[in-house]
């Protein structure tokens, strides 16, 4: 059976999702900067869940800085202590600390693990992880390419809200100090205000995805587990949610159109897709025509009801029952677990009216409403021609149910220590960093760059393959290292044409590559390539560099959410950059999110202060999009020159070939260039 995950982020959304069919729980434990369950909510979650043989997994899936470090792994900790079935969670360094600290525990590969090649399970799994989500962007045959090898369980997004970029990759909000999913920000709401053109469309809000017309296929697919995602919506939402994919897994024939414009009324949304998974994108979009339903409404007070005053999730129980003239009622019941319990006492007298039967004992024994047992069987061993007054059959069901209950509470034993400190890094370098260079086409790598010669310059596979001989000077260039970068999304699908590529690069003399998630690691590290790691892998602890140096990076550049005091205190476990200046990818898109290239110019989205945001569409229809002003640290030299970095770093996007080296000049000392409005970002 393909088990239905709820996910949630309250006390009461457990309630809700338990009593309505889920089959395990994954609630996000409450975390600095992010609302979850606090420690004695997840326990009493976790007694609940327990009780009535339901899973409940703790999701500490966001990317700790070293300031938070140290709480994050001891609330998995707690969690784990107090019942957790397993450990949710994306960040590397967090994994390596969580396996260090509780090596019994279950770990699973969170979402922000942005799983969507074969590769990322494989890395998952590396890691210790007995599960992996996948990404939500993924198509029905992308899915079974990836099942196919896949030596872990796999999760897959079935219905909830869909974020604009891919997991991981959305750094907008941390713009405005609302911190990105990373950081476990909350920003669902502000995305509407982001308008686009004249009617004032919403270009990051996208509909709900919902693959209810797709229940049927799910057992084809490989797949472990489906969730559905009910964080930051209220509980009655969670409970129609989860009721409504427990029906459709369990056969009911529904009528999904009814379905969802009754969902709507609890939680309307802007329309719901399954546009990834058939290959559509999530523009396929269906729009529902009903009213949202009020507080004090029948609908939301009947789904208040599905979960404060009745019990869906009952525990099978076999009772044994021993009666016997002139001697205590013995009562025995056993649960699906083998839990026993046992009890004695009334008195069993002649019958002078009704003799006690088979019939008449299994009626009493069946009265189970109000507890989450469900009386499964009955054996009874009765002397002919006795009789019990049924408050003594009552007082002893309700004696060995509550002996049971007790049984299911009690928390397995387990144990976890703190995980070892981080050893002490290398003394770092007393040189002052060097600059690298990243640009988006091969038209910014001017002779005047050349002649500046950064020693790394990056440059999109796609290029290198479509304008050589511009990339070729500098590959040839003494003291110059040409690294590759690949496209932050990309499938099974997509490996055919770019290992060809990379082949070629790899024969023109390019050794290293930048890498952007960590299922990409194992692809280049496969095709000999030297690693370096690109903001898509989220580099915001010391933990986070100790992994990367265990998993053979060259280097890799930090977080842009990291302060300068963050920056300076972070243990560099190998050589780090820090991105000075340039637009800052703030969205990852599989599908376009506007009309992307026009002419020499970019479309975009305007911010919230009207300045555009350009859009980036790549060869294979993907796009990024970036932030509106570019980050320009050049006046703060001092600070960075002295946070014990190898490398800063310039990232060109929208400049022409001349800007290109008017900004490089300025880094290295040789001119005054300001762009015309620049932020200075969170450094």
């Amino acid at each position: 059976m393909t088990e239905l995950v709820s996910l949630v982020n309250t006390a009461e959304a457990v309630s809700a999702a338990v009593q309505n069919g889920a089959d395990a729980v994954c609630a996000a434990l409450a975390l600095p900067g992010r609302a979850g369950l606090s420690r004695e909510e997840f326990y009493g979650a976790s007694v609940f869940c327990r009780v009535r043989g339901v899973k409940l997994y703790a999701e500490v899936d966001i990317t700790p800085t070293d300031s938070v470090f140290d709480t994050v792994l001891s609330a998995a900790r707690a969690a784990w202590l107090n019942g957790a079935a397993a450990i949710r969670a994306s960040d590397p360094a967090l994994m390596l600390a969580l396996r260090r600290s509780m090596p019994e525990a279950q770990i699973q590969a969170g979402s922000l693990m942005n799983v969507h090649i074969s590769d990322s399970v494989r890395i998952a799994a590396a890691m210790g992880a007995k599960r992996a989500a996948l990404a939500p962007q993924l198509s029905k045959e992308q899915i079974l390419e990836i099942a196919k090898s896949a030596e872990i369980e796999l999760e897959l997004p079935i219905h909830g809200w869909l974020s604009p970029s891919c997991p991981g990759l959305f750094l907008l909000p941390a713009l405005y100090g609302a911190g990105s999913e990373r950081r476990g920000g909350s920003y669902r709401e502000s995305l509407s205000h982001y308008k686009l053109g004249v009617k004032g469309s919403e270009p990051l809000v996208l509909p709900d995805l919902c693959l209810l017309s797709h229940v049927g296929e799910l057992s084809e697919l490989g797949v472990s587990a489906v969730s559905v995602d009910g964080r930051e919506r209220r509980p009655e939402y969670v409970a129609a949610v989860t009721q409504l994919y427990s029906r459709a897994l369990s056969g009911v024939k529904l009528e999904i159109e009814d379905e969802l414009r009754a969902l709507y009324e609890v939680c309307p949304t802007a329309g719901y897709t399954d546009g990834y998974y058939t290959g559509r994108g999530p523009a396929d979009r269906t729009v529902v025509s009903a009213k949202p339903a009020e507080d004090g409404s029948t609908v939301i007070s009947e789904l208040r009801k599905s979960y404060m005053r009745r019990e869906f999730q009952r525990v099978p129980v076999h009772f044994t029952a021993e009666l016997a003239l002139g001697k205590p009622i013995k009562l025995t019941a056993v649960d699906d677990l083998g839990n026993e319990a046992a009890s004695e006492g009334g008195k069993c007298d002649l019958a002078f009216h009704r003799e006690l039967t088979s019939t008449r004992l299994q009626t009493e024994l069946y009265k189970t409403g109000g507890t989450p047992f469900l009386t499964a069987s009955v054996k009874a061993s009765i002397q002919k021609g006795v009789s019990a007054d049924p408050k003594d059959i009552s007082g002893l069901m309700d004696s060995v149910l509550e002996e049971l209950m007790e049984k299911r509470t009690r928390l397995p034993e387990r144990t976890a220590a703190k995980a070892p400190p981080l050893p002490d890094p290398a003394e770092p370098s007393q040189l002052p960093p060097v600059l690298t260079v990243s640009v988006l086409r091969a038209s910014q790598l001017t002779e005047r760059l050349l002649e500046l010669a950064p020693p790394v310059v990056y440059v999109p596979i796609t290029e290198l393959a479509s304008s050589q001989d511009s990339v070729l000077p500098f590959i040839r260039a003494e003291g110059i290292t040409v690294a590759v970068t690949l496209p932050p999304f990309f499938t099974d699908a997509d490996k055919p044409k770019l290992t060809s590529m990379l082949m070629s690069a790899r024969q023109l003399g390019v050794e290293d590559a930048l890498c952007e998630n960590l299922g990409h690691a194992l692809f280049l590290k496969n095709m000999g390539f030297r690693l370096r790691g690109g903001v898509g892998l989220g580099v915001l602890s010391s933990g986070d560099t100790e992994v990367l140096k265990k998993m053979n990076f060259k280097s890799a550049v930090l977080s842009p959410e990291l302060s300068a005091a963050e920056v300076a205190d972070l243990k560099k476990y190998l050589p780090t950059e820090l991105t000075v200046y340039g637009r800052l990818p703030v969205a990852h898109c599989v599908f376009p999110l506007s009309s992307g290239l026009s002419g020499e110019g970019y479309a975009g989205i305007p911010d919230r202060d009207g300045i555009v945001m350009p859009s980036v569409r790549s060869a294979s229809g993907r796009e990024t999009l970036y932030s509106a002003k570019k980050l320009f640290l050049a006046r703060r030299s001092r600070d960075y020159m002295s946070c014990g970095l190898w490398g800063v770093r310039l990232d060109f996007t929208t400049e022409n070939p001349e800007e290109v080296s008017l900004v490089t000049e300025r880094y290295l000392g040789e001119g005054r260039y300001e762009p015309a409005s620049f932020t200075r970002g969170l450094f």
